[in-house]
């Protein structure tokens, strides 16, 4: 009889202690957003999914079906899947833009014909100030050369901006005739999983061109000189040419 008590008393006093434990488990998952071990998958999926702050909850609409999509959009302009799709392909087609930006700010110095910004000017005008409002590089030249340009743009942009409105969107990227876009080499090609790493490659070298063709301008504009020059003149003198140094 003796053993029976004690066995009944050494169950229920591990069910007890197996109640607490299972209650203070639940209450530190609570505390600390720890997901039990049951769904320890989904957490690790949500965790490997990298966004633009670490720790940061992307919106449901971006779900990172898009390429280098981090979940970064403050504005929720992408709630609609047809503007989504469109600032997709905005995103896209300034991301190639500004790559090519990028290598033309630099090959006239590389070439010693000046920073980009002078030998633009001088091409377009003749070195002159001819420009209408007098506010490059917004303005709009008046020589030959500066309109001649300046129309073959805006008939470029039309004729785009018109097919897209033809055409609509949908929700889908694919759709939009982005891609696979200039590719004689066929590098966007393979299985789904190499298109979209060579998409997000590109989207991920977009923006940083981007941000480098906006510095690249507010160098010339505050320096007067290129991104050649003002580079060599960080390398010589870190401390005193830099940003808040000029």
């Amino acid at each position: 009889m003796a053993m029976t008590a004690c066995a009944v008393k050494a169950s229920a006093l591990a069910g007890s202690l197996a109640s607490v434990s299972s209650s203070t488990q639940s209450s530190f998952c609570r505390s600390f957003n720890v997901v039990p071990k049951g769904n320890a998958r989904v957490t690790m999926a949500a965790a490997n999914r990298p966004v633009w702050l670490p720790g940061a909850k992307p919106p449901a609409h971006l779900d990172g079906s898009l390429p280098a999509d981090r979940g970064f959009d403050p504005l929720k302009l992408a709630e609609d899947p047809k503007l989504k799709t469109r600032m997709a392909e905005a995103e896209v087609f300034h991301g190639r833009t500004a790559m090519l930006a990028v290598v033309g700010a630099c090959v006239p110095e590389l070439l010693g014909r000046g920073d980009w910004y002078s030998a633009a000017h001088t091409m377009v005008d003749g070195g002159g100030n001819s420009f209408i409002l007098s506010l490059p590089p917004f303005a709009v030249p008046t020589s030959p050369v500066g309109l001649g340009i300046f129309h073959m743009v805006a008939i470029a942009e039309g004729a785009r901006l018109f097919r897209e409105t033809e055409a609509g969107y949908d929700s889908s990227i694919d759709a939009t005739g982005i891609y696979p876009g200039f590719d004689p080499l066929g590098l966007a090609t393979g299985d789904d999983a190499q298109i979209k790493d060579m998409r997000t490659r590109e989207i991920k070298n977009g923006r940083l061109a981007m941000i480098a063709t906006g510095g690249f301008l507010h160098q010339a504009l505050h320096t007067g000189k290129g991104p050649i020059a003002n580079l060599m003149d960080h390398l010589a003198d870190p401390s005193h040419n830099w940003y808040f140094g000029n």
